[in-house]
């Protein structure tokens, strides 16, 4: 499996047999740019898209400004947000994945004036943003692939400029939903109490739409406005969704750390089992709620 984000590799299937360091990194390169088409491809349009498009939006971009875009991926919206500013003006997109960004850089590449406006950088998501206090008029952050803790939204504001805004896009509770009730339903049915006390922290991870607000006020920050929208991911059957890129290179790898090695396999055959019993004959929808979040910095 590969980290999608990062664009490491995670176990690999088949071991690297090229017996040097310097013979394996084209390997692993190869491994990330296979990655990177596969999240741009296959999850991103199901999934960080629409978080994407949420976020642009809200967005209000003023003359001669400088954007900051995080979780830009493979540049879907960072191109209509470089058409929307004037010459004076620069947005700067990051990214955890060389390789995503690779990608982004191609979209951009090639539209008139829109490259000398884009300016691209590779950082973990979720670490403390290599700029100074207050270097943005405008942050805009896609963190559909990870939780959102008040650390992340304390950065994004702390490198806002004053009068600036902030728009946050981020995965809700309730996401997941329906799989996560057979989830829960089979880890009762098994006894397994200290599994159920990991999936609580999972659910718990997912924050509320109030908590959120609440935290980007306790940031000093002010305007606060929420959107939510709710959509449905629909798989044809159990196999279908624990195989579809969105899960597999996505939440499953989180859901399988809740259960344990020793008791994985039958764990999920009983939920596969579940899943095709209550949903014979009819397609498996699965829950997203989607929250955008937007507001100000005090002048």
């Amino acid at each position: 499996m590969t980290d999608l984000r990062s664009g490491h590799p995670v176990s690999p299937k088949e071991p690297l047999t090229t017996g040097t360091a310097f013979a394996a990194a084209p390997v692993r390169r190869k491994q990330q740019d296979r990655a990177a088409r596969l999240y741009d491809e296959e999850i991103h349009p199901l999934f960080g898209q629409r978080f994407a498009e949420m976020v642009l939006a809200a967005a209000e971009i003023k003359p001669r400004s400088a954007v900051l875009e995080v979780g830009c991926a493979a540049g879907a919206i960072t191109a209509q947000i470089a058409h929307k500013l004037d010459a004076e003006s620069r947005v700067v997109a990051v990214d955890a994945s060389a390789a995503l960004l690779e990608l982004a850089r191609a979209r951009v590449r090639d539209q008139e004036h829109v490259g000398r406006r884009v300016f691209f950088r590779t950082h973990p998501l979720g670490t403390k943003l290599p700029f100074a206090e207050e270097t943005f008029e405008t942050v805009l952050a896609n963190v559909s692939d990870a939780p959102l803790p008040t650390a992340m939204l304390s950065d994004y504001a702390r490198v806002t400029k004053k009068g600036g805004q902030l728009v946050v896009a981020s995965p809700l509770r309730g996401t997941w939903l329906e799989f996560l009730d057979i989830f829960r339903e089979v880890l009762v049915q098994a006894g397994r109490n200290d599994a159920l006390g990991a999936l609580d922290a999972y659910v718990s991870s997912l924050p509320e739409a109030d908590s959120v607000a609440e935290m980007l006020e306790d940031l000093g920050l002010h305007a606060v406005e929420i959107e939510i929208e709710h959509w449905e991911l629909v798989f044809r059957s159990a196999r279908e969704f624990f195989y579809a890129p969105v899960i597999e290179h996505g939440p499953l790898t989180q859901w399988k750390e809740i259960v344990g090695r020793e008791v994985l396999h039958e764990t999920f055959l009983a939920i596969k089992d579940s899943i095709d019993t209550y949903f014979a004959g009819r397609a498996f929808a699965v829950s997203v709620f989607g929250g955008r979040f937007s507001a100000r910095k005090p002048a």
